[in-house]
């Protein structure tokens, strides 16, 4: 279903209709639910914070979309900046803290089975590795 947004009285983003949290690039939403776990972060240091630990986005209009999914999900609040502090600055909310906790267990899932494969491609493969070599 495809979510329409609107913004409340209070100035927060609203989703009209169901939004599904699990995005086409959930390991990215995650990390970036990760980092505002971490800081609330504008989106200019969110990206610095990804680049630095080498997820640098390819597409520059991908990290505010993927903000604002994230914000129309529930899992990100956007705080307007100030004259101080003009940036938006991004919180994760009791939702994301939710989220983050659940893909969590997810990638120690996966960890678990990644393991179990390599452990088995392994035996299989040990020879055929040297044999190319």
């Amino acid at each position: 279903m495809t979510a329409t947004a609107r913004r409340s009285a209070d100035g927060q983003l609203v989703a009209d209709g169901v939004v599904d949290a699990a995005l086409p690039d959930e390991y990215g939403c995650a990390w970036v639910l990760l980092l505002l776990h971490e800081q609330p972060s504008s989106r200019q240091e969110l990206g610095e914070r990804l680049r630095l630990l080498g997820l640098v986005e390819h597409d520059p209009g991908r990290l505010p979309g993927t903000l604002r999914r994230l914000e129309w999900g529930g899992l990100v609040r956007a705080v307007a900046g100030d004259a101080d502090a003009p940036a938006t600055t991004y919180h994760l909310t009791a939702l994301g803290t939710e989220r983050l906790g659940a893909v969590a267990v997810d990638v120690r899932a996966t960890r678990a089975l990644l393991g179990w494969f390599l452990a088995r491609c392994g035996e299989r493969f040990a020879g055929a590795r040297g044999a190319r070599g």
